[in-house]
């Protein structure tokens, strides 16, 4: 086995004993040596892999999340991959309700924006092949990522009462073309 793969297989393992741990406390009341004895590994092992378990709920969030999302070519507009993320979101909801009740909503945001920007990016790109003045261009990404960012945390945090079904619905009656919209706009803009 080469190194990149014990690496990959105990970020792995520190990623499900996160999980379970999850289930049975607050995720601001885990440390890392209940990790580190769930996985049988050091304290040095788990510190080579993260700085901390923030850092280990990232990765698991970029790693189970966000690189699939990025992976798949077959997805062509935004809902499909915002049904699919809503779906991960939904199946892992324990841990990340649990992670925004102990990190707080600006932290989670944050930690979530990069990635979800990246997203919005990838389908801005789809549907304008528009010059746009660069910062006119990050605004507008910038503004639809937290837009859909802030909706799909109330959405988690207040227990998923809509289906991902019923809430892609109501986006897009919300929102249809108002991305391309914006866009077509902003390339208006001399």
């Amino acid at each position: 086995m080469t190194n990149e793969e014990i690496s990959f297989n105990t970020k792995k393992a520190l990623s499900n004993a996160l999980k379970k741990r999850v289930e049975q406390m607050p995720f601001d009341k885990i440390k890392v040596s209940y990790l580190i004895k769930d996985c049988n590994i050091t304290r040095s092992t788990f510190y080579y892999h993260f700085s901390d378990i923030y850092e280990l709920l990232e990765w698991i969030f970029e790693f189970e999340a966000i690189i699939p999302l990025k992976e798949l070519r077959n997805i062509d507009n935004f809902d499909e991959a915002l049904s699919i993320f809503m779906d991960y979101l939904r199946r892992n909801s324990i841990l990340f309700i649990s992670a925004y009740n102990s990190m707080g909503r600006d932290i989670m945001h944050r930690s979530v924006l990069k990635n979800i920007r990246q997203i919005v990016e990838k389908f801005t790109h789809l549907l304008s092949d528009k010059t746009i003045e660069d910062a006119y261009y990050d605004f507008i990404v910038d503004f639809y990522s937290r837009a859909y960012i802030a909706l799909l945390l109330d959405w988690l945090v207040n227990g998923m009462k809509i289906s991902p079904k019923e809430m892609l619905d109501m986006l897009d009656k919300t929102m249809k073309g108002c991305m391309e919209l914006s866009l077509d706009m902003a390339s208006r803009v001399k």
